[in-house]
């Protein structure tokens, strides 16, 4: 070594300017850069001997004293026989009591009913930081709060088991009751358009509409093209007779048709509008203006069959023992016919004798029904038969679910002033549009062009309505019951999900409970 004198490390020759072996004392404190042998970063006290080695570089001297030692959260050194303790180098004690402590992470939890969907959260894994762990956490608090939102707060504890799927469960056991989705019999009205329970083999012409009475009772397809008491393109059969109750006065039947006798009891019959009849049978029947079409009338066996018109023009009673015929109107369904079948079933079918299914419709998108009561649900055909590319519902259908705008309303041309609730047509279109959704791929959504009816020489002419732009007006719809699968996919996903939130939640619980006896373990060791 070559003592070459003290100078400020400021002052230190450069590496090139000196020889190997040279020495120098440092007169202040310095830190070490890239040109010492040790690395940079490390603080020398003042006092230092440095020399350069043969291999280019600095180095300190061995026996350096040392000024005094600090903790990272210290601010000064200190000399001596020095204890460091956690808290001068910021270390949490292995054996104190961490409840103060704070802990610094990205929080995603948020308050009740204002989270808006899932968040998929990875698994926790050994070894994770706190902020880690305490991150992961809030984000299972956050989907628990989503399920919170989701389910919603009424008590199901009363229905099935208590529990989401048993509740699920005892409701579809519920509803099959009411709406057999594969065949089965149901009390009440049966309404179908193809052969239904309550009919049997022996009702060749099939019933339309039936009651399930006594007898071989209902509304069936006809058994011939005609008009007459052998031939009629549309019956109604009856064990004995058919009767018409004046359900506005509470007087009972007013009108009977005796079946069997082909007679016909009531009080009065006034018919109008016939013509140059003036009196039929003993003046029960009279008559006002004209009438350009056939009359012809026949009692049959015992009592006469008749008819009777109210007198506000609204009412319309009929008797007849056996059988009542209807003609089709202007010629537009006079290949068709509408029966009451023997198992009390309503049914159409062509002038040949044959049923038709699916062929005829209450109703169309510019004339509707006001109002539809029945005893029980509508069967929809379901059949895996009549079904052709089945698939299963995929993420589009979520999404589309998640934008559905539940709303309540009054309807503009009610008269209850009652309020709704549901779903306007426009959003569900919109809904679907952003999820990639066509009305081919959603049946659920109708949308009907309007239509104004005019009647030319006698014949219906149907004329679209135009905007003011000539763009075709619509009317928008909804089948409701097919958002019932839709409800169903999506409790079923959420089902998936709160299922898996409960094994993470066990794992979690297992993974804290290892933690704690880790904690354990370490606060025993410290003893």
């Amino acid at each position: 070594m070559q003592p070459h004198g003290t100078v400020a490390f400021a002052d230190l020759p450069a590496l090139a300017d000196v020889n190997a072996g040279w020495m120098y004392n440092i007169s202040d404190e310095f830190t070490t850069t890239d040109d010492f042998k040790e690395g940079a970063g490390n603080v020398i006290p003042a006092g230092a001997n440095i020399y350069k080695t043969s291999d280019e570089k600095w180095d300190v001297l061995a026996g350096t004293p040392v000024t005094g030692v600090k903790g990272a959260k210290e601010a000064s050194y200190r000399r001596g026989n020095v204890n460091l303790t956690p808290a001068n180098i910021g270390a949490v004690a292995t054996g104190g009591d961490t409840a103060n402590n704070i802990v610094s992470f990205t929080s995603s939890d948020v308050a009740d009913g204002l989270t808006s969907a899932w968040t998929t959260v990875s698994k926790l894994s050994s070894g994770e930081k706190h902020s880690s762990i305490f991150a992961k956490v809030s984000q299972m608090f956050k989907n628990v709060r989503y399920l919170y939102k989701m389910l919603g707060t009424t008590d199901i504890s009363k229905i099935g088991n208590g529990t989401c799927t048993g509740a699920i469960s005892s409701l579809n056991s519920s509803l099959a009751n009411h709406l057999p989705l594969s065949g089965g019999t149901m009390t009440g009205t049966i309404i179908g358009q193809h052969k239904l329970p309550g009919s049997t083999a022996s009702d060749s012409n099939g019933m339309v509409l039936g009651v399930q009475t006594t007898g071989n009772t209902g509304i069936f397809n006809g058994n011939g093209d005609g008009n007459g008491a052998d031939v009629a393109n549309l019956i109604i059969k009856s064990w004995y007779g058919v009767g018409f109750v004046d359900g506005c006065s509470g007087q009972g039947m007013t009108v009977g048709i005796d079946c069997r006798s082909g007679n016909i009891t009531c009080n009065s019959i006034t018919i109008r509008n016939v013509g140059s009849v003036t009196d039929l049978l003993n003046s029960k029947l009279s008559t006002s203006a004209s009438c350009n079409k056939n009359w012809n009338w026949s009692g049959k066996n015992e009592t006469p069959a008749w008819i009777w018109g109210g007198s506000d023009g609204t009412n319309m009673y009929v008797y007849n023992p056996t059988y009542i015929l209807v003609q089709g109107i202007r010629n537009r369904v006079t290949n068709r016919a509408m029966t009451i079948t023997d198992d009390n079933h309503v049914r159409t079918y062509e002038s040949n004798g044959v049923g038709m299914n699916g062929a005829i419709s209450l109703g169309s998108g510019n004339y509707r029904f006001s109002q539809l009561y029945v005893t029980s649900s509508s069967i929809s055909t379901s059949d895996k038969n009549y079904k052709d590319d089945i698939k299963s519902l995929t993420d589009k259908h979520l999404q589309f679910f998640m934008k559905l705008q539940p709303v309540s309303f009054l309807f503009k041309d009610g008269t209850s002033g009652r309020t709704h609730i549901g779903f306007i047509a426009q959003d569900v279109e919109q809904a679907m549009s952003e999820c990639g959704l066509t009305d081919l791929d959603f049946a659920g959504f109708c949308k009907d062009q309007k239509i104004d009816s005019k009647l030319v020489d006698g014949e219906e002419v149907n004329e679209p309505i135009l905007d003011e732009n000539g763009n075709p007006e619509y009317i928008y719809s909804l089948r409701y019951e097919e958002f019932i699968a839709l409800n169903t996919y999506v409790i079923q996903e959420l089902w998936k999900r709160v299922d898996a939130v409960e094994k993470e939640n066990i794992e979690t619980k297992n993974q804290i409970k290892s933690m704690q006896q880790d904690i354990a373990e370490l606060k025993k060791s410290k003893v």
